[in-house]
């Protein structure tokens, strides 16, 4: 039976959930904090249906979803009561809890499932649901819950359900005569094999519908090929192969109302390849053909009629601007690029899907004054035995922002600001140096930290003799790039144990390299983010306008 089989036959037969409100006061005095939960072990509900909006939260804390999407969440229910009664949240995770009580009016404390949600939608009759706050859970349910009947607020679910199928979102950029890498969508290892021939190797293996790279790889070899096709088809999506194109990655956060939009591009420290929750971001953008991403921005807002936030990913091959992929929903950036650049874009969301529109012209971009830096927080100390390297799964468990007035400045300040980080004082140790131009890079990075440390490479003088250098002290700092365990396994674990920094791609190994050289700590200026950003209120940008 299929799951609307089974609800059916569950209504037919009397069997409903009630609504009941968790007592935080233990029946000492009456509580008037409204948690609620859903039981089948009742007969009325403790409350009234009343809610006008109901927020879908992401779920429990894990890497690739935390604090980030409540943020989303919060910030657009305080902007929903400037226009609504009532706000509702429904999520299962705690911390949602300790943070809801003084924004939103109820909190169902309840799983994010089709069937409990269509349960209290039925209940409070009269919501309209927001799914796009809530990373990958809540937006993989705004399709099937307005198929259903369910009003959803923002893109619709039918173009939500374009931008996360792998093959249906690759056609349209066909369609678009947008750039995008050589793709096909595979059934079986032998057609990943058969297209890996076809345009060489490496190539990218993405499943759709799904959220910090999970079961993504990339694969430089049959055998890698054949391991991450599997693994890919294993989770019942469609699977698209693509070829992997070298180059810098850039994504733009931003909302839009299906003809304009108000966005934010970022740059990331690093090759495509490696995860963005895992990238070292900067904004603003510097070199880069920003107007070409901007025009392909539009192209799509367009065509799918994105009425909300959205977050775009491209590479830079060459000249070119390669569009990578498509989430229309809120990203795990959003709230660094709101407070970087002074518009908080979860309240521009919430004007969109309230008021119908932006009022900016085309693609407005605030400007800054100021450079603000993002690095990604890791936990290799506490995972024993694994090997520190970054790739398209994504690892960091949180993250730290800075803002300068000056782009090595705000670098600096943002990954001393990750533990366990510190500038080196005695020496350098590079594991494995990749090849082409990432060696290059690393090559010019060992060369800038040379003028004041002592560096060795692990190709000259061993592993076991680099080890040494880290347990004695003589060596305070390890960058390596690429994946190589065969080659630095033993150092980069050694690092992480001692909690020695780690600088884990060849980019960022050359951007701190010349930041060491050219910031001094005692010229850096510590400042509060209103210094820099002011209040997410970029020009008036986003006040309401009243009825």
């Amino acid at each position: 039976m299929s799951e609307d089989q089974v609800r059916r036959l569950r209504k037919s037969l009397g069997i409903s959930p009630v609504f009941k409100q968790i007592d935080t006061l233990a029946a000492e005095w009456p509580s008037i904090t409204y948690y609620l939960y859903a039981t089948y072990g009742g007969q009325t509900h403790d409350v009234r249906a009343r809610a006008d909006v109901l927020v879908i939260g992401a779920g429990v804390f894990r890497i690739g979803v935390s604090v980030e999407f409540d943020w989303g969440v919060m910030e657009f229910a305080r902007a929903a009561k400037e226009y609504v009664d009532t706000v509702t949240i429904v999520n299962y995770n705690p911390e949602t809890v300790s943070t809801d009580w003084d924004v939103v009016d109820r909190l169902y404390f309840e799983e994010l499932t089709l069937e409990r949600l269509l349960d209290i939608y039925e209940f409070e009759s009269t919501i309209k649901v927001v799914t796009f706050l809530g990373g990958q859970v809540a937006n993989d349910l705004a399709e099937p819950l307005e198929s259903r009947g369910v009003e959803v607020l923002g893109t619709s679910g039918s173009s939500v359900e374009v931008a996360e199928s792998r093959d249906r979102f690759s056609q349209l950029l066909d369609e678009l005569e947008l750039k995008q890498p050589p793709w096909k969508e595979v059934n079986s290892v032998e057609e990943a094999l058969d297209f890996a021939m076809e345009h060489g190797y490496p190539v990218m293996v993405r499943p759709s519908h799904v959220l910090s790279g999970t079961s993504m790889s990339l694969a430089w070899d049959e055998g890698s090929l054949m391991r991450a096709v599997r693994s890919a088809l294993s989770t019942g999506r469609s699977v698209v192969v693509s070829k992997f194109l070298r180059g810098p990655e850039t994504e733009i956060d931003g909302v839009a109302d299906g003809e304009s939009v108000v966005g934010v591009v970022i740059r990331h420290i690093g090759p495509a390849g490696i995860h963005s929750g895992d990238s070292t971001m900067i904004l603003p953008v510097r070199g880069l053909p920003v107007s070409e991403m901007k025009e392909a921005t539009l192209k799509l807002v367009r065509a799918l009629q994105i009425r909300g936030p959205f977050n775009l990913q491209f590479v830079i091959n060459g000249s070119g601007v390669y569009v990578l992929e498509l989430n229309l929903r809120a990203s795990r950036s959003m709230p660094f690029s709101s407070k970087a650049s002074g518009v908080n874009l979860a309240r521009a969301a919430a004007k969109v899907v309230f008021e119908g529109f932006l009022g900016v012209d085309e693609f407005y971009e605030p400007v800054m004054r100021h450079y603000a830096v993002k690095s990604p927080q890791f936990s290799w100390s506490q995972l024993r035995g694994a090997y520190p390297f970054l790739g398209v799964e994504m690892r960091s468990t949180g993250e730290v922002a800075s803002m300068d007035r000056a782009y090595e400045a705000a670098l600096l300040k943002s990954w001393l600001a990750v533990s366990p980080n510190r500038l080196p004082e005695r020496g350098v140790v590079v594991g494995y140096e990749g090849f082409g131009e990432e060696r290059g890079k690393m090559e010019a990075a060992a060369d800038a930290l040379a003028s004041t440390l002592d560096v060795w490479w692990v190709s000259e003088v061993g592993e076991e003799e680099a080890m040494e250098l880290l347990k004695e002290g003589r060596a305070d700092m390890v960058i390596a790039t690429g994946y190589a365990p065969q080659v630095d396994y033993a150092v980069r674990r050694l690092a992480a144990d001692l909690n020695t920094p780690l600088v884990l791609n060849a980019d960022l190994a050359l951007e701190l390299a010349r930041a060491f050289n050219s910031v001094s700590l005692e010229e850096v200026e510590v400042k509060p983010m209103s210094s820099y950003a002011r209040g997410y209120r970029s020009m008036g940008l986003l006040r309401r306008i009243p009825p």
